[in-house]
């Protein structure tokens, strides 16, 4: 194959993989690899193909391939690092994502994958640091002010979550998940007719958020109006 026969074909499979012809693309990488088993940006779209399939193995396999042959490449050691988590091993994901957080610390997405990568391992604080570094990264990211303040409640950090909760839903007042989470920071700390008006709300504005009603039911069994909590709790196994 020529130079310009194997630029056509990247070229090719760079169209498949922008209109989410997965399938497609696949055999042209392969064929491409065939010729030049060193290009490292071929294993990655391969990579991109096998997540668009959601066949995480692959995935993880190619972009083994990548960082063997460049072993700074921060979007392979990211790509391994979230194919890891999408398996569930939020261990083995850690390391990939910090490597790739090291390679690319200007990478909001990155830091806030390690931070999740890490709350899924209960190490909060560690998490909360990660979340912090998106934050001064892209101070306005709803989403990273949400799981800040997760972080920071299960650190039993309340007012830390509570501030980090209400700024999640100033710049996004429709955050279902940001005001159940306030109401959990209020009611650890025994305010819990606040902790029940921020759960109603979450539910008004997401009722099929389970964890929003399980909150709710808490909330409501701490002031012994159990009758309630029930109904909740029920609302939130269905």
């Amino acid at each position: 194959m020529d130079q310009d026969t194997y630029q056509s074909g990247r070229a090719l499979a760079t169209r498949h993989l922008q209109q989410h012809r997965y399938q497609e693309a696949i055999p042209v990488l392969e064929k491409l690899l065939g010729v030049d088993r060193q290009d490292c940006n071929v294993w990655l779209m391969l990579a991109a193909a096998n997540a668009g399939l959601q066949q995480y193995d692959n995935v993880a396999e190619c972009c083994r391939r990548a960082i063997a042959i460049q072993p700074d490449n921060a979007v392979a050691h990211y790509n391994l690092g979230m194919a890891l988590l999408q398996q569930g091993h939020p261990d083995d994901a850690t390391p990939c994502l910090r490597e790739a957080s090291i390679h690319a610390p200007e990478r909001p997405d990155v830091h806030f994958q390690l931070g999740n990568a890490l709350f899924q391992l209960r190490q909060f604080d560690r998490a909360a640091d990660c979340y912090r570094r998106v934050l001064d990264l892209n101070p306005d990211h709803a989403m990273t002010h949400n799981s800040l303040g997760a972080a920071l409640l299960n650190s039993r950090n309340f007012s830390g979550a509570m501030q980090a909760c209400m700024e999640a839903i100033r710049l996004r007042p429709d955050y279902a998940e940001a005001y159940t989470n306030l109401g959990n920071a209020l009611g650890e700390t025994g305010q819990y007719t606040r902790a029940i008006e921020n759960h109603q709300r979450a539910i008004s504005l997401n009722p099929a958020l389970a964890s929003a009603h399980y909150n709710l039911g808490n909330a409501l069994a701490a002031v012994d109006r159990f009758t309630e909590a029930v109904t909740h709790y029920e609302e939130a196994l269905r």
